[in-house]
């Protein structure tokens, strides 16, 4: 198999392709797999998720990967969404970070 593109993309977005390829043939075994965790996981709809995207993105120094992970782990708590971008080596600031938590409390 041929890698032609690769983007990051989020949980809900796995789900609905793998949903979609589950209509057109069977799944493979990690295919099915993967679904299943999506299937556990995912917290928001698609429309919410975009929105919760924006908002995390408005912060400019997160890269899209960071902001998408943000937004499938959905933190509550500061030290989460610390530990999150700390993988990237972003630092933000604490009212960055409190402003992220609190669109996750609502």
């Amino acid at each position: 198999m041929k890698v032609i593109s690769s983007e990051p993309v989020s949980l809900a977005k796995v789900k609905e392709i793998l949903e979609s390829r589950k209509k057109e043939s069977e799944l493979g075994h990690e295919q099915q797999a993967t679904l299943e965790y999506c299937e556990k996981f995912v917290k928001f709809t698609d429309k919410k998720e975009k929105d919760l995207l924006e908002k995390v993105m408005e912060i400019k120094k997160i890269p899209l990967s960071t902001a998408i992970k943000i937004v499938d782990i959905s933190p509550t708590l500061p030290d989460l969404v610390r530990n999150i971008v700390l993988m990237d080596k972003v630092e933000l600031s604490d009212e960055e970070v409190n402003a992220i938590v609190k669109l996750f409390k609502k």
